[in-house]
């Protein structure tokens, strides 16, 4: 059986007077539940966290009709959006396009990845299709 205070003690005479008093502080600092610096290796550089998102789409109620037929041509667009309130467009995804209805069912999910670290949000909006005009939002949500 050994004491583990006769071997602490052992080794800390055996060490110089600066390494002594080093490893008391570091010692005492342990007892006290204080960490001192980084350990050794650690950098304090952030690392990306990547999400996998999936959105489930199931269908849209009493949308606005917007076309000439008195329906609309619905499709949802979905845009991650940074911490600092910049949509990211060249993420963006889609789900398909549901011909002239005001009651789509898409029943589809949007899966793609995400930079959590930089990414705060994710923006939906339901847009009607237009063949020879601009798409036109009917709604949307954050």
């Amino acid at each position: 059986y050994e004491d583990p205070k006769i071997n602490i003690r052992q080794q800390s005479l055996a060490m110089s007077p600066e390494e002594r008093k080093k490893s008391m502080e570091g010692k005492r600092a342990a007892a006290a539940g204080v960490q001192r610096g980084r350990p050794k290796g650690v950098k304090a550089v952030r690392k990306p966290e990547y999400w996998d998102v999936t959105i489930t789409f199931i269908r849209g109620m009493d949308l606005l009709a917007k076309d000439e037929t008195g329906t609309s041509d619905p499709y949802v667009r979905v845009v991650p959006v940074s911490r600092s309130g910049t949509k990211i467009k060249n993420r963006a995804i889609e789900t398909a396009v549901v011909e002239e209805t005001c009651a789509p069912s898409w029943d589809e999910d949007l899966k793609f990845v995400v930079d959590a670290t930089h990414m705060a949000s994710i923006e939906a909006t339901v847009m009607d299709s237009n063949r020879h005009k601009e798409h036109e939002p009917l709604g949307s949500f954050q």
